[in-house]
């Protein structure tokens, strides 16, 4: 089983996923929102048994919650 913690990087807003890119060392990516798409399709894919999603009890993060369940995420 593998456990994915979701951060406040990518988010559920008003009907679209967003980017926060925090990053103070480098420039950001040209496209920032498909690169991290990605980074968390390669690491929602890499369980083999069982994938278990992590949302941090956050404000920031309840859309994004809320979105994950309207799509089939089942509660623990």
């Amino acid at each position: 089983m593998r456990v994915t913690r979701l951060g406040s990087d990518l988010l559920w807003k008003e009907g679209e996923w967003t980017v926060e890119f925090s990053g103070k060392n480098r420039p950001p990516p040209k496209d920032p929102l498909t690169v991290r798409k990605n980074v968390y399709r390669v690491l929602l894919t890499r369980g083999r048994d069982a994938t278990v999603i992590f949302v941090p009890p956050d404000v920031r993060m309840d859309r994004t919650y809320e979105r994950l369940v309207s799509v089939g995420l089942r509660e623990l």
